[in-house]
């Protein structure tokens, strides 16, 4: 790996200072569009940017949450009735993955590739003319998510209570306590609560979604979004953290976004974090977020769309302004027992990572924690097994984005 470090020009993520966390007042009447004319034609733009790319490989980044909600799933509920169209500079990515996401592709629906390109360029006219609305990839840059998760909590926790029938706690289960005022608790009613919980709402609210289940002797504190059917047993969940649907969580979590169908279950800490959809954290494996010296953490990533090859493509080296960030992990990658994430560590995409040490960045589909890749053949047969077990199908034409990542093509196609 140490032959793809090759120096480049620093690339500055941070645009603002970092937002604080809400405390625990919601506003309610924040504008909510539900009643507001439907938006007739509504582009999802991919910029593809290094970062976003280890949760767009294999699921579209617009479905992964950079909130409560995905891009998709709150423009979808903002908008119902739309049409929606997905651009992304591949065009292979962008029919496969718009097919997959139940999206139009925007190059099939006969618009203009070069519009978007200009866009992407700054010259923006053109393309708004032809859309109501664009939702842009910059929205879902890990550094951004999780240094602005407290402003898009607070919107996102308002129209989450107002559509999933989440109701205020009035009283506390048995055995259970809670720092701070019960009533910014707020949950679907068969959420299971065992005795032994501790919430703390001094901060914010805590949100618990239809069929989440909190274990003995838990620790919640807000602000927090637990998904639907997640179960946490015996945690400590600090506050400013995002928990998809069906996810189990154990050990100490705190200010990061999980994303649907992904496990850290057992001791170990994951801190300022974004993981990706069926990610799996083995026993006593941590992130570390803050440097020794308390420097700005740098990230490295990809120039290429697809970075595979012999030698492999150069990486970029990003700056992220902020001096607490620790991992980011892409969608399907499984991190072995007992490994040590440094801070601004990036697992890309459908990687197996065991070994040390831990690469500063591992490119999508490894095995283990060097060069070795992992077989297309047995990858895809892992994923179904997985998928399985929570009875889901594998992302449809997984062995066709494999194939276009083996292909390396880096240049946009028209």
């Amino acid at each position: 790996m140490g032959g793809a470090r090759r120096n480049h020009a620093a690339i500055n993520l941070s645009l603002n200072k970092p937002s604080p966390l809400n405390k625990p007042s919601l506003n309610m009447n924040a504008p909510r569009n539900m009643n507001a004319p439907t938006t007739q034609k509504i582009l999802f733009l991919d910029r593809d940017l290094p970062l976003t790319r280890p949760h767009s490989r294999i699921f579209s980044i617009f479905s992964s949450r950079n909130g409560i909600f995905s891009p998709l799933e709150r423009t979808r509920r903002q908008a119902p009735g739309a049409q929606f169209f997905l651009f992304h500079p591949n065009a292979v990515y962008e029919n496969h993955m718009a097919s997959s996401e139940g999206l139009t592709s925007y190059r099939a629906a006969g618009h203009d590739p070069q519009l978007a390109h200009a866009y992407l360029a700054g010259q923006t006219a053109g393309l708004t003319a032809c859309f109501d609305q664009i939702v842009d990839s910059s929205s879902c840059d890990p550094v951004a998510i999780l240094r602005d998760l407290g402003a898009r909590f607070d919107a996102d926790a308002a129209l989450a209570i107002a559509e999933k029938n989440l109701r205020p706690l009035e009283t506390l289960p048995a055995e259970t306590w809670c720092l701070g005022a019960p009533r910014h608790i707020y949950g679907a009613p068969d959420v299971e609560i065992q005795p032994g919980t501790l919430f703390d709402t001094r901060q914010g609210p805590i949100l618990l979604d239809a069929g989440a289940r909190i274990g003995r002797l838990s620790s919640l504190q807000g602000p927090l979004y637990i998904g639907a059917h997640s179960q946490i047993d015996n945690a400590q969940l600090h506050g400013g953290l995002v928990v998809g649907q069906h996810c189990r969580l154990g050990g100490e979590v705190e200010a990061s976004v999980i994303n649907d169908y992904s496990n850290k279950h057992h001791a170990g800490f994951i801190g300022h974090s974004l993981l990706g959809r069926w990610v799996n954290i083995g026993a006593l494996a941590t992130t570390s977020d803050l440097k020794n010296n308390y420097g700005e953490v740098r990230l490295s990533a990809p120039a290429d769309f697809a970075p595979v090859g012999s030698p492999p493509p150069p990486l970029l080296t990003l700056n992220s302004g902020q001096i607490k960030l620790g991992s980011i992990i892409g969608d399907c990658v499984k991190v072995a027992i007992g490994l040590r994430l440094n801070a601004g560590t990036v697992l890309d995409s459908g990687s197996n990572l065991f070994g040390e040490p831990v690469p500063k960045y591992l490119p999508p589909f490894t095995w283990g924690n060097g060069n070795q890749r992992y077989d297309a053949t047995r990858f895809i047969r892992d994923c179904t097994a997985i998928f399985a077990r929570r009875q889901q199908p594998p992302p449809p034409g997984l062995a066709a984005l494999l194939t276009l990542y083996e292909q390396n093509r880096s240049e946009p196609v028209e």
